[in-house]
């Protein structure tokens, strides 16, 4: 919980100085929780949630590097 509070914190920081990198910060920490779930699935060896757990981290990625290249680019 406290990495994601980190998380959470450094996105609003840098919202404050670049208020377009907002949402970007929303999607880095949805990036962190998805790996956090990653990693509680394979300590409780569940393959579903594992399963689960990795389509969103790449739906994660492909939303972060959408949002990255395509939006803040075109700004």
């Amino acid at each position: 919980m406290l990495i994601i509070f980190a998380e959470i914190m450094r996105s609003i920081i840098v919202s404050h100085r670049r208020p377009e990198t907002y949402i970007i910060g929303i999607a880095e920490v949805g990036f962190v929780v998805t790996i956090r779930e990653i990693f509680v699935s394979i300590l409780t060896k569940t393959t579903f949630d594992l399963m689960m757990s990795s389509i969103a981290a790449l739906a994660m990625a492909i939303a972060l590097w959408v949002l990255k290249s395509k939006v803040i680019a075109s700004r």
